[in-house]
C-alpha cells in the first residue's frame, strides 16, 4: 500500500493533461460527426434521467444566484462540447494545490511508515511552483444565498410509466454545517416523518386513499447550510395536478409540531434505531463513516487545519 499514495498525490497534483488525454477521456467527435469521450457519455447517460432533472432543478430552485452547489460536478453536455482543454488547465492551477488539499488515509497504517513514503512528494511540493502560490479564497466559505421566496417548478422528463412516473422533491433550507445538535435532531425528525408505513407524512401520501406516490424518501444534503430534502417517487399524474402537495406536506407538519401530534413511544423507538444504525456503522464500515465526517470537517469547518488548531470542532463530531 504505501507504494500508492505518492504515485496518487503525483497524478494529482503534477497531471500531464495533454491534449490528446483530454479528446480522450473528456470529449471529441468522431470521423461520423458523433459526441464522444469518457466523460461526455457517462453524462450523456445520466442528463435526461428524471431523478438527476428533478435534483437539478431543486438545486436551482433553491441556490438563486452564483452558487457552485447547483453546479453540476461531471458537467452539462452544452458546457463539455465548449469545454477546452486550456481551461482544464486553469481550473487545475487554481484550485488544485496544498492549501486546498486533504489526504485521508483509512486502516491500519502506521503514521511514521506512510510519511517516511510521501516525503519526496513533500519535498516536491515544497521545490514546486507551490511555493508562491497566490491567496486564494477557501471554496464554499461565502453565505449560501437563499431565494426571496417559496419556488414551484415543473418539468417534463422521460418515465416508464407516464400515468405514475412522476416524481416530486420538496427542499427547505436547514441549520449550519456547524450545528451538530440540530443536524442530528433533523435526521432522527425526518426518520420519525418518512420511514414506515405509520410515519405521518407515509400515511397522508402513499397509505391514502386515492394515494398519490408509491414511495417516500428523506435525507439532509450536507451543504454549508443544510438542504432538507422530501422526494415523492412514483407519484400519480393525475393526483399531482389536482392537488396541492405543498400544503398537505405542510398540513401534516403542523399537526405533527403539536404536542399531541407526536408519538413519544415511536419517537423513542426511532431514536434507539438510529443509535444501533450509528453503533453499527462504527463497528463495520468506519472508514465510509468517519472519513464523511472528516471530509465535512475539510469543506465546512473554521479551525480545519488552520495555524495553530488542535482540530477540536472535528474530534467533538467524531466523539458525538
Amino acid at each position: 500500500f504505501l507504494r500508492l499514495p505518492p504515485v496518487y498525490l503525483d497524478h494529482v497534483l503534477f497531471p500531464t493533461l495533454k491534449d490528446s488525454g483530454f479528446v480522450t477521456e473528456v470529449h471529441h467527435i468522431t470521423g461520423e460527426g458523433v459526441d464522444a469521450g469518457v466523460v461526455y457519455c457517462e453524462m450523456q447517460a445520466s442528463e435526461n434521467e428524471g431523478g438527476d432533472m428533478c435534483d437539478r432543478a431543486m438545486r436551482h430552485a433553491a441556490f438563486p444566484g452564483k452558487c457552485g452547489y447547483k453546479s453540476e460536478t461531471g458537467g452539462r453536455l452544452k458546457e463539455l462540447r465548449e469545454l477546452t482543454n486550456a481551461t482544464v488547465r486553469d481550473y487545475h492551477k487554481a484550485y488544485y494545490r496544498p492549501d486546498n488539499f486533504c489526504v485521508i488515509v483509512t486502516g491500519q497504517v502506521p503514521l511514521r511508515d506512510l510519511l517516511t513514503a510521501c516525503a519526496p512528494t513533500v519535498e516536491t511540493i515544497r521545490t514546486s511552483r507551490f511555493k508562491s502560490l497566490p491567496p486564494m479564497v477557501r471554496p464554499f466559505s461565502t453565505e449560501v444565498p437563499r431565494p426571496d421566496k417559496q419556488q414551484e417548478v415543473r418539468l417534463e422528463f422521460p418515465a416508464e410509466d407516464e400515468s405514475t412516473g412522476a416524481i416530486c422533491e420538496l427542499c427547505w433550507h436547514g441549520p449550519e454545517w456547524s450545528d451538530l445538535e440540530n443536524v442530528v435532531a433533523l435526521k432522527v425528525l425526518l426518520a420519525y416523518l418518512c420511514e414506515d408505513s405509520i410515519s405521518p407524512l407515509r400515511k397522508a401520501l402513499v397509505e391514502s386513499t386515492p394515494p398519490l406516490c408509491g414511495k417516500i424518501s428523506e435525507g439532509l444534503h450536507e451543504y454549508k447550510t443544510q438542504l432538507i430534502n422530501i422526494t415523492l417517487k412514483s407519484c400519480d399524474v393525475e393526483q399531482l395536478s389536482k392537488r396541492d402537495v405543498t400544503s398537505e406536506v405542510q398540513a401534516v407538519l403542523k399537526a405533527t409540531a403539536k404536542a399531541e401530534g407526536i408519538d413519544l413511544l415511536r419517537l423513542r423507538s426511532v431514536i434507539r434505531q438510529k443509535q444501533r444504525q450509528h453503533l453499527s456503522a462504527v463497528e463495520s464500515n468506519p472508514h465510509d463513516l468517519f472519513s464523511g465526517e472528516i471530509i465535512g470537517a475539510f469543506l465546512y469547518a473554521e479551525d480545519f487545519a488552520a495555524t495553530g488548531s488542535d482540530g477540536r470542532s472535528v474530534r467533538a463530531r467524531l466523539d458525538a
